[in-house]
């Protein structure tokens, strides 16, 4: 006999039954619900610290994990418990958050963790999109003053049909699958990949994504509503609205606009536009404190980086939409000059430099055996990975000072990116391993996709990777 929470509605999604249930599990989080599909079931809870923190950013955590009790198994390993996140659950957990965070009000400090866990798996369904409405479900039910609901979903072809909610087996099988999150009539969030499909096909894709994921939030709406009316009650925290001294914005604006929008127009690189923006910071910071014995001008410093801030947001892209022009003086048709030096070191089996503008990435690629192959221990099973990219991104490309305590959220996701792109030969009985790391950055560059093509004798198929 399956066990139900107080409160259960379900919704038919793409063929698919979907429930969601809440009201017995959980109790001292904010709002905690469990997302089903057939077998599997993922937990969801969202919690708000009481007390707001002095960021001028939204402090949200996601978290997706994924137990092994889920499938009837032991963790493998010395410990035989969960330990780091594997890297399908740090995608999972970015997956998730992409599309929750930005409906958070703008000023939202107040400390946010939302956790989904997977506490059951039918090894026919993937979790992870049962995360993104779960999540969504959970805040509905918080007292976070979040705009949603949002759904979320997998959707492939096969054979020409769309199907929502895939099975692994019928996802080996795709030339498109996409994992879709959004609003009620209103897309957030797209993601996958697809073996040239037209634009026509994609646009469908969407469009049928779109309709089922209004049934998801519709089902989320309900659920509050009938939490509210079984007895719940849900205050919602709303953040201080930023008090920014109308004569300190006057002041700041005076002097600084003409000298953002003259460092923005000199083609300046990185370090030079940094420099005059924390020259203007400066000067004003010094201004304002020298009045600080006026009220009006009271605390005036601490407001000088996000005023700047939103002036060079506002010049930045005036610039763009007005003047046709990119910060650098290039147009909008014009690239940054690209140089690649091809096998600069020797011993190794592959290895190039990759340099566009001011970034440059080192890539190496080894080769190695079949007993290299790297074991993954996943919710679904074990399978062996002949082919690893990993991305690195160390602190000194960017000017900074940080400790290498392993790879973070972002170098994981950003490495499955360029895998995505580079799969891996089917006729190879070898394994190898692409290391893709930056030795210097402007910006926020996409992850260089190399395969040098000294690592390795031709292949004979037609493989993106190989050619």
């Amino acid at each position: 006999m399956s066990f139900n929470q107080k409160i259960s509605l379900q919704e038919t999604v793409g063929g698919k039954t979907i429930t969601l249930q809440t009201g017995t599990l959980a109790k001292q989080a904010g709002g905690a619900v469990t997302v089903h599909l057939d077998g599997t079931i993922v937990f969801s809870a969202s919690t708000v610290q009481k007390n707001p923190k002095d960021v001028m950013f939204v402090p949200l955590t996601s978290d997706y994990r994924e137990r092994a009790y889920a499938t009837g198994r032991v963790p493998g390993g010395f410990f035989k418990r969960e330990m780091r996140p594997r890297d399908k659950e740090t995608l999972t957990s970015r997956l998730i958050d992409r599309p929750i965070r930005p409906l958070f009000p703008e000023g939202w400090n107040f400390e946010t963790s939302v956790q989904s866990i997977v506490v059951s798996c039918d090894m026919q369904n993937d979790p992870d999109v049962l995360g993104i409405t779960g999540a969504s479900a959970s805040l509905m039910l918080s007292d976070a003053p979040w705009n949603g609901p949002v759904g979320g979903l997998r959707i492939c072809r096969v054979n020409g049909a769309f199907i929502i909610f895939p099975t692994w087996e019928e996802r080996a099988n795709a030339d498109l699958e996409l994992i879709v999150a959004g609003k009620k009539d209103a897309l957030l969030m797209v993601e996958g990949s697809a073996n040239e499909v037209s634009e026509e096909v994609f646009a469908e894709a969407l469009d049928i994504a779109q309709k089922e994921i209004n049934k998801l939030c519709d089902l989320q709406l309900q659920l509050l509503k009938q939490s509210e009316a079984s007895g719940r009650k849900i205050v919602k925290k709303y953040p201080k609205a930023l008090e920014i001294p109308a004569a300190v914005t006057a002041l700041v604006k005076q002097k600084c606009t003409d000298g953002i929008k003259a460092a923005l127009r000199a083609k300046l690189d990185k370090h030079g536009l940094d420099a005059k923006v924390d020259e203007l910071k400066d000067a004003v910071k010094k201004e304002l404190d020298e009045k600080k014995a006026d009220p009006a001008y009271a605390d005036g410093s601490k407001w000088v980086g996000k005023i700047v801030e939103d002036i060079l947001y506002t010049e930045s892209r005036a610039l763009t939409l007005d003047s046709k022009q990119r910060p650098d003086g290039r147009g909008f048709e014009e690239i940054r000059p690209i140089e690649i030096m091809m096998k600069p070191f020797e011993r190794l089996h592959g290895s190039v430099v990759f340099q566009r503008g001011q970034t440059q990435a080192f890539c190496s690629t080894t080769l190695g055996t079949p007993g290299d192959m790297q074991i993954m221990d996943v919710i679904e099973g074990e399978y062996k990975e002949r082919f690893m990219l990993h991305y690195n991104f160390p602190s000194f490309s960017v000017g900074e000072v940080r400790p290498e305590r392993g790879p973070g959220r972002r170098e994981i996701g950003h490495g499955a990116l360029a895998r995505r792109s580079s799969p891996p030969c089917s006729r190879r009985s070898t394994s190898s391993r692409t290391r893709s790391a930056w030795s210097a950055r402007s910006g926020s560059p996409t992850a260089p996709r190399p395969w040098p093509p000294s690592a390795a004798a031709p292949c004979p198929c037609s493989t993106p990777a190989c050619r």
